[in-house]
């Protein structure tokens, strides 16, 4: 879709709603462009909504801490507004 499109998509779909999530594919950054214009990041710059990181926690531990800021420098114009973690092991693994 050209943006154009998107928004107007965008504008009909949040009409009277009090929260609008956008599910986007594959990771933040990625996409087939190689500068990025048709990843998740662009997307949620182009429609201006935070982004909520939801990443896999199998076989890691502190490696979460420079994953995320590495992702939240790599584009300071994309506002990270949360972190879900996926497959938590325990009490442990969460600390």
């Amino acid at each position: 879709m050209e943006n154009d499109e998107i928004n107007a998509c965008f504008d009909q779909a949040r009409q009277g709603a009090d929260v609008v999530l956008v599910e986007g594919t594959k990771g933040l950054h990625d996409g087939v462009d190689v500068n990025g214009k048709d990843s998740n990041a662009a997307l949620a710059h182009q429609l201006g909504l935070p982004v909520v990181l939801v990443l896999d926690a199998r076989g890691i531990t502190r490696g979460i801490a420079p994953l995320l800021q590495g992702t939240a420098s790599f584009d300071t114009t994309i506002q990270i507004a949360g972190v879900i973690l996926n497959f938590v092991a325990g009490e442990r693994h969460e600390q």
